[in-house]
């Protein structure tokens, strides 16, 4: 290794099968390894696997899930303004008092409350019908939205605004009936 720690020894088997010893950077050191058959034999590498087995435009689902946390943060983030607004200190849940607090914190806490079944019926039925499944979650993410601002209002009445997010919750629950079917041999290719 050079004096600056750029440069390491690596033994390499050649074409011919014979084993050489070579200078390269820790950089190509470490996609050397990951390129190598060592690593797709280890857990890390089997990864890639279920990754290509994944149906085409599964990406879409996933990205569904990261919009739902996204729209939980700034729900959270809306909560935490709130308690400086209202003057709510931690751990105090809700406020006896403050009405419009409350309805900032219940929009959170409604949807922390659904938010892993939403999870489980869109990853589960997005393995089977990708499409479909995402765009349910986002119909359900807009959902949520709606229900947030509505219930931001102060009205609490106003939070059925949200309420057609149970059409998507049908929708994702469907499909993930049809993966189970499937996967039970009951329900056909």
């Amino acid at each position: 290794m050079t004096p600056n720690g750029r440069w390491t020894e690596q033994w390499r088997e050649t074409p011919n099968g014979r084993w050489t010893e070579q200078k390269v950077s820790r950089r190509n050191l470490f996609t050397n390894y990951l390129s190598s058959k060592r690593f797709h034999n280890t857990k890390m590498g089997n990864l890639s696997k279920i990754v290509d087995a994944l149906p085409d435009h599964y990406g879409c689902v996933i990205f569904t899930g990261l919009t739902g946390t996204f729209i939980n943060l700034w729900m959270g983030i809306n909560v935490a303004k709130a308690r400086k607004q209202y003057d709510v200190p931690y751990p105090t849940m809700y406020s006896s008092d403050n009405k419009m607090f409350n309805c900032i914190q219940r929009t959170h806490q409604n949807t922390l409350e659904n938010y892993p079944m939403f999870l489980m019926l869109l990853f589960i039925g997005g393995l089977q019908y990708p499409r479909t499944s995402a765009c349910a979650g986002t119909l359900y993410n807009l959902s949520r939205i709606v229900y947030a601002k509505g219930y931001y209002t102060g009205d609490p009445e106003k939070r059925g605004w949200g309420s057609f997010s149970l059409v998507a919750l049908i929708a994702m629950l469907g499909c993930t009936v049809g993966v189970a079917l499937r996967q039970l041999r009951i329900f056909p290719h």
